[in-house]
């Protein structure tokens, strides 16, 4: 019998015999391997000692016997090598050795491998004690960081390891390399994900307030969820190392974590965040302090930028928080930190991320306005936009009114009108004739050294005469339906149209030194300012009498932290019934 073949096997029109055509085969025959990725449950990589190669180890596997498969030769191998028996049903990676790549003498007459990389998965405590080595072969085992890979194995098997490991985070399916590289390289390819040591930060997690006024805050990162609940990861283009959006606080965030991770997400990563939600802060036993985390609603994405503090440009992926975790080494604390990332995200309505590849975000992108959950009566309810058109924020000077104005206008997506605005161009359009009691301060300069009862006296007369203009501001921004955060210190609780259109919220803080503190960290140049700070207390003291008057929140400024949540929450409900002084109140106070 004759059998015809078709290009690539032979020339075209040539015909062999079947025994011709096995022989052919056979003499291009390549061998077959397996090998099984497994790792513990800090994303270290399985590794064993073997008694035939000095120094160099090996992943669990080996050759495929005559007339097996490859899954079932990787069974096979653990049970022989590690004792164990295991389900093998996904494989991560199919890897061409060409001869050259292995230095094997001539007369092992070496043609050639396909390897088959499978998943063992990742192991606990009780499964890696139970793991038996045999009598022979087998020296030892080791979890090794995956960076360390090219320390233990041979280079082309540490680069197959690192691919199988990628692909197995990434969720894609198996890859198909050649001596190690791959086919069709994804962005964790690219960017050499893992490649660099994962920085163990086994840092306890606690769901609750940094304590303390004083604890200093170190660090503010976010996790930013997409509208299909995957999150906003960074990699480094120079390491491949990954990292959450965030960073270290700057003067100019003015104390404010938020203010922070929203500059720092802006400068890494052109991202919009909104919604943004407290999760709680991470201790550092060797250096005190709080590194605090959040999570937020990532509304939009600007073009790939240049971060200002590294000089580089950030890959910017979307992966689910579980995949997220497999890219750092946070150990045993990082499961309570993702118990408060998914019940932050159903809090903001985001749906959880399905097992899916990451996404490599290239250009802009507008990922839809958020819904937002505020927290109504003991439920979260979802809203598609605030419920209020105007949110006053008021206090005395000091207070946080700005940091927590901002905060606010990026969580609601809305813009932020400060009171002094409204001032300089009162200012800049009218004579001192017009509005004496507004130009006050600048035809009176030395007046503010005058007795801090005696300033406070002028401030509320200025209050009271910016008042109307005020007014007009709200009015225009609920009969335009246009939502708007006002912030100063000259907004007084009564300057709002009292209707559920129309919240407020005062700052008080009535601790001279810790404003001493403030201005002292604001304006470190001017020193301490113990008049100043005097006078704010005093008219704070004012406005909260007023406020409460009225039935409107008063709420202290500490915890920075969780600030903005407070603030949202206590506006949160509607009026429903006047005061008891006959006045509507414009929210009730929880």
């Amino acid at each position: 019998m004759t059998t015809t073949t078709t290009e690539p096997d032979e020339a075209p029109g040539s015909k062999m015999t079947d025994e011709e055509y096995g022989d052919y085969r056979a003499s291009s025959a390549l061998w077959a391997g397996t090998s099984v990725l497994i790792t513990n449950q800090r994303g270290e990589v399985l590794v064993q000692h073997v008694d035939y190669l000095d120094g160099t180890c090996l992943l669990p596997g080996g050759g495929v016997d005559k007339g097996e498969s490859p899954a079932s030769g990787a069974v096979r191998e653990l049970q022989e090598e590690l004792g164990v028996t295991a389900v093998i049903d996904r494989g991560l990676a199919v890897d061409y050795v060409s001869p050259g790549a292995v230095n094997a003498p001539p007369e092992m007459r070496y043609p050639g491998e396909l390897l088959h990389v499978f998943n063992g998965g990742t192991w606990d405590e009780k499964q890696i004690a139970a793991i038996r080595l045999p009598e022979r072969e087998i020296t030892s085992i080791e979890f090794v960081e995956p960076a360390r890979l090219p320390d233990f194995l041979f280079p082309r098997d540490a680069r197959r390891a690192l691919a199988a490991l990628r692909a197995r985070i990434n969720g894609a399916g198996a890859v198909i390399l050649e001596d190690g590289y791959p086919l069709s390289p994804t962005v964790l390819d690219r960017a050499g994900v893992l490649r660099t040591p994962r920085l163990p930060h086994h840092y306890p997690f606690h769901p609750a307030s940094v304590p303390g006024a004083e604890t200093p805050i170190r660090q503010s990162w976010v996790w930013a969820f997409a509208p299909d609940g995957r999150i906003l990861l960074l990699l480094d283009p120079d390491t491949g190392a990954a990292c959450l959006p965030g960073g270290t606080p700057e003067p100019g965030d003015h104390g404010d974590p938020v203010a922070t991770l929203c500059r720092e997400a802006d400068e890494e990563a052109a991202a919009r965040l909104a919604s943004i939600t407290y999760l709680g802060y991470l201790s550092d036993p060797e250096q005190p302090g709080a590194r605090v985390r959040y999570a937020a609603v990532l509304t939009g994405l600007g073009p790939p930028p240049v971060d200002p503090a590294t000089d580089r440009t950030y890959l910017r992926i979307l992966a689910t928080p579980e995949q997220a975790l497999e890219l750092f080494d946070w150990g045993p604390p990082a499961t309570e930190q993702l118990t408060a990332v998914h019940q932050a995200r159903r809090r903001l309505a985001i749906p959880k991320a399905a097992r899916q590849p990451v996404t490599e975000l290239v250009g802009p992108a507008h990922l839809g306005a958020p819904r937002y959950a505020a927290h109504v009566n003991g439920t979260d309810e979802v809203r598609g936009r605030p419920d209020w058109r105007v949110l006053v924020v008021g206090g005395a000077s000091g207070m946080g009114k700005t940091g927590v104005g901002r905060a606010l206008a990026r969580r609601y997506d809305v813009p932020l009108v400060e009171v002094d605005d409204i001032v300089e161009a009162l200012l800049a359009v009218t004579l001192p004739e017009h509005l004496p009691e507004v130009h006050f301060w600048r035809t009176h300069p030395d007046a503010a050294r005058q007795a801090p009862e005696s300033v406070v006296e002028r401030q509320i007369a200025i209050a009271e005469a910016l008042a109307p203009a005020i007014e007009a501001v709200v009015a225009n921004h609920v009969g335009t339906d246009t939502p708007v955060i006002l912030e100063g210190d000259y907004v007084l609780p009564g300057a709002a149209t009292p209707r559920g259109d129309v919240r407020a919220v005062f700052l008080h803080e009535d601790d001279e030194a810790r404003v001493t503190a403030n201005y002292l960290h604001r304006e470190p140049e001017a020193g301490p300012q113990h008049h100043r700070a005097r006078v704010s207390v005093l008219y704070g003291r004012w406005l909260a009498a007023q406020a409460r008057a009225a039935g409107v929140p008063v709420i202290a400024p500490r915890p920075w932290e969780d600030l903005a949540v407070r603030v949202a929450e206590a506006v949160g409900q509607s009026p429903s019934a006047p005061s008891s002084s006959g006045q509507s109140p414009l929210v009730r106070t929880p």
